[in-house]
């Protein structure tokens, strides 16, 4: 009767001890899906960010070459003047 006993309490120490093991399995790759999200997330919005950016240096560089431009063109026309 005592061996019974033992054997059963064996085997509820390992359903749970397994149980325990599963459960932090099942956290771990939780935190894991929640990081690769989280990573996603930011990537998309350091691509946004960087799309942002060249739009803007692009729009820099259009109003940089069209002031030199206007620049090139006042100059010309004052030569041509004299």
């Amino acid at each position: 009767m005592y061996s019974n006993y033992s054997s059963r309490t064996l085997t509820k120490n390992n359903k749970l001890r397994e149980t325990s093991y599963n459960f932090n399995k099942l956290s771990l790759l939780k935190t894991i899906l929640l990081t690769l999200d989280n990573l996603a997330s930011n990537l998309t919005s350091l691509k946004k960010l960087k799309s942002l950016y060249s739009t803007k240096d692009l729009k820099i560089k259009l109003k940089i070459k069209s002031l030199r431009l206007i620049n090139l063109i006042t100059s010309s026309s004052m030569l041509n003047s004299l």
